[in-house]
């Protein structure tokens, strides 16, 4: 068996590749562990809370008021056509009733957003209401309108789109179709 020889700087480069590929494999190592704490978890590591204390209101989200005054307008609206409009006054309670609820109550920050969607799905059903094609006197909702529109301006969304939300029907004299007469006479009695 014959041995090669090996100059010097070939084992060099050997005890060097050699220590590069130890240095390699402790990183991958350290990768290896740091990723497997990373995915179990050390909680007092990995705590999504910060470090240092913040002060609450400097950490809390800044979220805009609702326009406490056009909604006192609203209610109140809402109430005026309740008088004059005895037969809508269930609707107009329901959707007072709403508008308090969402509105005006005292909420955490973090329900203000849901609080914010409920307010909005509740003024487009009335604004879908107060534009039904049905109203023979749609002039009597300006006031409402108004206050929604100012309601939702704030909050930028636009008013919902009411066209051909209910087909017109059509009425009017009808062609009447040729009467027949009746192929059977009720009084006579049949033997079979």
């Amino acid at each position: 068996m014959e041995i090669t020889k090996k100059s010097r700087v070939d084992i060099i480069d050997t005890t060097l590749q050699k220590q590069f590929e130890l240095r390699v494999f402790r990183y991958l190592l350290l990768l290896f562990f740091l990723a497997v704490i990373y995915e179990q978890g050390f909680p007092e590591f990995f705590k999504n809370e910060p470090v240092f204390p913040f002060s609450p209101k400097y950490n809390s989200p800044v979220i805009s008021p609702f326009p406490a005054k056009s909604i006192k307008k609203l209610i109140l609206s809402l109430s005026r056509l309740r008088t004059e409009f005895p037969m809508l006054a269930v609707q107009m309670k329901r959707f007072e009733n709403e508008v308090r609820k969402t509105a005006l109550e005292k909420v955490d920050s973090d329900k203000s957003s849901s609080n914010n969607r409920e307010l909005v799905v509740t003024l487009q059903s009335m604004w879908e209401f107060f534009h039904l094609p049905t109203w023979e006197d749609p002039k009597s909702f300006n006031e409402v309108n108004q206050e929604i529109l100012t309601i939702l301006n704030f909050l930028k969304i636009p008013p919902p789109t009411t066209e051909n939300s209910i087909p017109p029907l059509n009425f009017g004299p009808r062609p009447l179709g040729e009467m027949n007469p009746p192929n059977r006479n009720l009084f006579q009695y049949i033997e079979k």
